[in-house]
């Protein structure tokens, strides 16, 4: 294991960790990972090789990570083409941006959002969000961990002032 990769295991241990302490996993919502021939799979369609948090995160929940981004397309198999459609956005939104050779989406929302870091950038690479019809895309966070736990606080704030305003309306 190289550097990058030790750092990454504590990273993805803490997150799983608080995933399932967040109550976002059980029997029906599970956490799978992805096979090695599924990492392998990725890398080759795009000729990439993944940072090392991503690769560990695709190893503990890539397949499922349990409610986690319920409803947003962040797992494999819709990782195969996330690509394809992040493209399909910036065409639509008649930018200039191009995606490069070595960056990789690796989360679409409602087909109008997407994330994507650079594979040539580190171990903990910074993400970049797009949003349709918007001139470029803006740096989200400065490392990929970050951005996973801030979308965990977000999706777990929700959730709370969801219940919070179901116990008002009672």
């Amino acid at each position: 294991m190289n550097n990058g990769e030790l750092m990454a295991v504590p990273f993805i241990q803490y997150f799983s960790k608080k995933l399932i302490d967040s109550g976002l996993v059980d029997d029906e919502a599970p956490i799978k990972g992805c096979t090695a021939a599924e990492i392998k799979e990725l890398e080759q369609r795009e000729n990439i090789k993944f940072p090392a948090v991503y690769r560990a995160y695709l190893e503990v929940m890539g397949r499922q990570a349990g409610d986690f981004l319920r409803g947003e397309e962040h797992s494999y198999p819709d990782l195969l083409t996330l690509k394809e459609g992040a493209q399909e956005i910036l065409a639509d939104s008649e930018i200039t941006y191009q995606l490069s050779p070595t960056d990789f989406v690796f989360w679409m929302s409602q087909g109008t959002q997407f994330a994507f870091f650079d594979t040539s950038v580190g171990d903990d690479p910074p993400v970049l969000h797009y949003r349709e019809y918007t001139a470029a895309p803006t740096r989200r966070h400065d490392h990929l961990s970050q951005f996973l736990d801030y979308m965990l606080d977000a999706q777990l704030e929700m959730r709370k002032e969801a219940f919070e305003l179901r116990a008002a309306n009672s």
